[in-house]
């Protein structure tokens, strides 16, 4: 990746290839595995049924955001490894020694002292609408429980938002996973459901579903 268009500056420059980056990024995701995405109504649960999956402890969930209604912006894959501890991995677009922008992945155990601070990072990370940090793409891997192997995985979506110029990101993404995703899990609650699952369905690209599955906290 060398130097950018002429008549923009460096930030603007930045902020229209991450999104492009990410998107990239992700399709190489899906076609390097077979992923189930998991998406649904901010605050519905979805992070909830991927700690239930792999019973995850209190201490193993603070990987993920705590507060409802204030989780991810970023999509997260999910992998299964089998190094027997939970690993965050934060992909970053950043400048080598030359200036030329590249890809770098951070491990989060590795660069800081304190799982402590890990897990807030990578929490800030996936939380930070503006890719202030240059974030742009998320992976956490567990340890095994499906034997999903390097060829499967999972994909956890950000909160579905109705369609508008601040959510145009995530519809973006949303568009690019269900065209290629295995499959696909609709996390709601009988609320959430009444009011969302025609506009869900349409503004997601995800015609062919028919079926929407009911979480009850």
């Amino acid at each position: 990746m060398g130097s950018c268009h002429p008549y923009l500056n460096e930030e603007e420059c930045d902020n229209k290839l991450k999104p492009a980056i990410r998107r990239i990024l992700l399709q190489k995701a899906l076609g390097e595995r077979a992923l189930l995405a998991i998406s649904g109504t901010q605050g519905a649960g979805k992070t909830t049924l991927i700690k239930n999956l792999y019973g995850l402890s209190d201490e193993d969930a603070k990987w993920f955001q705590a507060n409802q209604g204030r989780g991810e912006k970023h999509p997260i894959l999910i992998t299964e490894h089998l190094e027997g501890q939970i690993e965050g991995i934060i992909k970053i677009f950043t400048k080598d020694a030359d200036g030329n922008r590249t890809l770098k992945d951070i491990t989060l155990r590795e660069k800081y002292n304190t799982l402590e601070a890990a897990q807030a990072e990578f929490c800030r990370a996936a939380a930070d609408r503006d890719n202030n940090a240059g974030e742009v793409m998320l992976e956490l891997r567990l340890p095994p429980r499906f034997n999903l192997g390097k060829d499967r995985g999972w994909v956890l979506l950000p909160g579905y938002e109705k369609s508008d110029g601040d959510s145009q990101s995530w519809q973006d993404t949303m568009s690019a996973v269900a065209a290629n995703a295995y499959g696909a899990v609709i996390v709601t609650d009988e609320k959430r459901l009444a009011g969302d699952q025609a506009t869900l369905i349409r503004d997601t690209s995800m015609n062919h579903l028919r079926f929407v599955g009911i979480h009850r906290e």
